[in-house]
């Protein structure tokens, strides 16, 4: 029976990085996607749009930020997100009851045309 309780403990271990792992992997091609993404959005604005550039860049970070707190629900979002976004940005946020992509892109869609 230790023999049989051995190899199902190594099953679950093997079975739970096996997740990690895959978690870490998915995670990182969103971080790696946020990052071409604000690569090519300070290439598309000009230097002269200073503004739309910031705004664009900290949405992105916040957004990856936002994604490690929903899979993590450590600490409150606000409390992450406070250091990225301007405090009208965060009650927006935080006030509509979309998901954060959609929240993210109807904000990022405003600033734009505005």
């Amino acid at each position: 029976t230790s023999f049989a309780l051995s190899l199902l403990l190594v099953f679950r271990t093997n079975s739970s990085y096996g997740r990690w792992y895959e978690g870490r992997r998915r995670f990182g091609r969103i971080t790696t996607t946020c990052r071409d993404v604000c690569r090519q959005m300070l290439a598309l604005f000009p230097r002269s749009h200073a503004s739309s550039r910031a705004l664009m860049a900290r949405w992105l970070v916040a957004f990856c930020r936002a994604s490690k707190w929903y899979i993590r629900e450590e600490e409150p979002l606000e409390e992450e997100l406070t250091a990225w976004l301007e405090p009208h940005e965060l009650k927006q946020l935080v006030s509509t009851r979309s998901t954060l992509l959609q929240a993210w892109s109807q904000h990022m869609m405003s600033a734009v045309v505005v």
